[in-house]
């Protein structure tokens, strides 16, 4: 009878590196340090991970999926509607981004994410599997994704600052049989185990033909 088993999955928590947001009637604000990322239709939020944690060898076909996990602050959603995550096409960091010098925003990842007003204080997952594969194939730099409000849409995400929940952005990343990077290193030889005990004797066999007679001596 053979037996067969499905190929493990190992769930890669990535790291977050910087979250923050710019603000189109301020341009030269700086808002990386605040509590929560506000994204409206006058101000775009920007999260950006470091995929360091992954395997060593790490292939864009190794990635069986890959989900963002946003926080949406409770009573933020003033004006209920969608939003999109696209990729950001240029290098930031929290401690400098504005609106004046915000790197250009690429392609969108998924687009037109629903926000109700009970949405508040709830968790939104959004699968970004697709701008993972590419980070890691190399097809566009990973600079992080850009949250764009469609029209009039107006509501906040908890950042990694909030002091009130700690729900700050997650980046999951799922593995197709746990990794699939190449074989390590052959480990050292072991030390040779003590001699087995003897084992029993084997059974007499049976006797074999009688030889020819041989031919009389002088």
């Amino acid at each position: 009878m053979e037996f067969f088993c499905p190929a493990r999955a190992l769930a890669v928590p990535a790291t977050l590196l910087d979250d923050a947001y710019t603000s189109a009637e301020k341009p030269t604000g700086k808002y990386g340090s605040q509590a929560t990322i506000v994204v409206s239709s006058k101000t775009t939020g920007y999260i950006q991970f470091d995929l360091s944690t992954l395997p060593a060898g790490t292939q864009a076909a190794d990635v069986a999926k890959a989900s963002l996990t946003l926080f949406v602050s409770a009573g933020s959603v003033k004006t209920p509607g969608s939003f999109s995550v696209q990729a950001v096409a240029g290098a930031w960091d929290e401690l400098t981004l504005n609106q004046a010098n915000a790197p250009a925003i690429g392609a969108t990842v998924a687009g037109n994410i629903p926000v109700a007003a009970t949405d508040g204080n709830q968790f939104i997952a959004i699968d970004v599997t697709s701008a993972v594969q590419q980070w890691l194939a190399g097809t566009i730099s990973n600079y992080g994704f850009a949250l764009v409000a469609n029209g009039a849409t107006m509501l906040s995400f908890d950042a990694k600052e909030s002091g009130t929940t700690g729900h700050n952005a997650q980046l999951e990343i799922t593995l197709v049989g746990g990794s699939t990077s190449g074989a390590g290193p052959t480990g050292p030889t072991g030390p040779t185990g003590p001699t087995g005990a003897t084992g029993p004797t084997g059974a007499t066999g049976s006797a074999g033909a009688a030889g020819t007679t041989g031919a009389a001596g002088a």
